[in-house]
């Protein structure tokens, strides 16, 4: 209606000068409406010698809605990825999308950051936008028969965040005469080196990429033109720079074309 409202808030201090903050919290949508700050001055210390007005001006009417209204947000598994797709109904200066993952069958599951907006382009926010907008993401870095839950975060321009609810989904690799088959390393556990075993229906160049539990790459090994039939990778457990890794579970990732798989393995020193 463009009506203003205005309000007072009467702070007193026994300070020479303090600066006082105040914020106007709506708690049923976990966003902060209004943020200001002012400096109350007492010459004196004498508590009651000065008190410093706070007013405080907002318009009735003002659209105090979410930075992300979330419409709908899911999991769709395929054969070594997880496709994460979701639409907004509307938004309001959105400056991007956190995902994070955990496994459910971890004894101690714990949240971890797969992907963000400052890294991974698909993640950008639209601003303000009154239309839907939707989002996708796929996940490479899974390995089949494993759960996962995944939750997504928004961020607005001034930093204020919003953690949706999450969705629950099983990676799989479907069976298909013309699809990638990598077996589990042996010897695993192992502890200088180790052999994993594929085999690809077509001639294609052929990539093995180390990821610790982190998802850092730790070892990249390509074999170009690889021709159709059963391979091997021949890996001796050190970083790409030949650096010793130490003990703990690796993920590694057997990539023929557009195809991929991906399984766990453990050093132990």
């Amino acid at each position: 209606s463009g009506n203003w409202l205005l309000w007072f808030l009467m702070i007193r201090s026994n300070r020479q000068a303090d600066m006082i903050e105040f914020r106007l919290w709506d708690a049923s949508r976990d966003t902060i409406l209004i943020s200001t700050s002012t400096t109350v001055f007492s010459p004196y210390g004498n508590l009651g010698s000065f008190s410093t007005p706070f007013v405080i001006e907002t318009r009735s009417g003002v659209d105090s809605s979410l930075p992300v209204e979330l419409s709908w947000f899911r999991a769709i598994p395929g054969c070594g990825r997880i496709v994460l797709k979701w639409q907004t109904a509307s938004e309001v200066e959105n400056l991007g999308f956190l995902l994070e993952r955990r496994e459910v069958d971890d004894p101690d599951p714990v949240w971890q950051e797969i992907a963000s907006y400052n890294t991974d382009h698909e993640l950008e926010g639209r601003g303000s936008r009154t239309s839907p907008s939707e989002y996708s993401y796929t996940d490479r870095r899974v390995f089949p028969g494993a759960i996962y839950e995944y939750r997504l975060t928004d961020v607005s321009y001034a930093a204020v965040i919003k953690v949706h609810a999450g969705c629950i989904c099983e990676a799989q690799c479907l069976p298909d005469s013309a699809t990638l088959l990598v077996k589990q390393n042996t010897p695993n556990p192992f502890n200088s080196s180790t052999i994993i075993h594929y085999e690809q229906p077509l001639a294609a160049t052929v990539r093995l990429t180390i990821y610790d539990l982190s998802g850092h790459i730790v070892s990249r090994t390509v074999k170009f033109s690889h021709p159709a039939g059963p391979g091997n990778f021949f890996w001796n457990g050190t970083s790409s720079t030949g650096r010793d890794l130490p003990t703990g579970i690796y993920l590694y990732q057997v990539s023929a074309g557009s195809v991929s798989q991906t399984k766990k393995m453990l050093i132990i020193k």
